[in-house]
């Protein structure tokens, strides 16, 4: 009983955020253009989804989440094992310019 109420109090203590402005869109639409992104209403669903979650915070936020989408991959599952190598092998070359010993990596599957 006590959680039914606790969920209720949150919801209405839920800040309320304006629409996007149109900037803020131009902004967005600007972003998934230049990623080749979708901006359709797709299964994937993004672009919404995207900006549904930037009317939730605040504009200093909202600044703070456009700039780092635009410094953002997305990479495609088939591509993890390429970008896991490259990544695995810089770091090894980074610590055998430190240590002189040899370096054991162990790789776990979940």
């Amino acid at each position: 009983m006590q959680r039914a109420n606790y969920k209720n109090n949150t919801k209405t203590k839920k800040k309320e955020h304006p629409d996007l402005s149109p900037e803020e869109i131009k902004h967005v639409t600007g972003i998934f253009s230049d990623k080749g992104w979708s901006l359709e209403n797709d299964d994937d669903n993004a672009f919404n989804n995207f900006c549904e979650t930037l009317k939730f915070l605040e504009p200093e936020e909202r600044k703070l989440i456009l700039e780092l989408t635009e410094k953002f991959i997305r990479i495609e599952v088939s591509e993890y094992y390429h970008y896991f190598i490259k990544a695995l092998d810089e770091y090894i070359n980074d610590i055998k310019k430190e240590i002189q010993e040899k370096v054991v990596v162990y790789i776990r599957t979940c």
